[in-house]
């Protein structure tokens, strides 16, 4: 089973809304830009 390259927003979009970690979304076979995750992360705790 190889690593997919999934978006940071989709990275994101799963934390957000299924509560999944960077490293459960990583254990699942998925890579994606970790700093962009992670301004992702801020732009939204600045909006909430």
């Amino acid at each position: 089973m190889g690593i997919t390259e999934i978006s940071a927003e989709d990275a994101f979009l799963l934390y957000s809304t299924h509560g999944l970690s960077p490293t459960q979304i990583k254990s699942m076979g998925f890579s994606f830009d970790e700093q962009e995750f992670v301004d992702k992360m801020e732009q939204h705790q600045k909006i909430s």
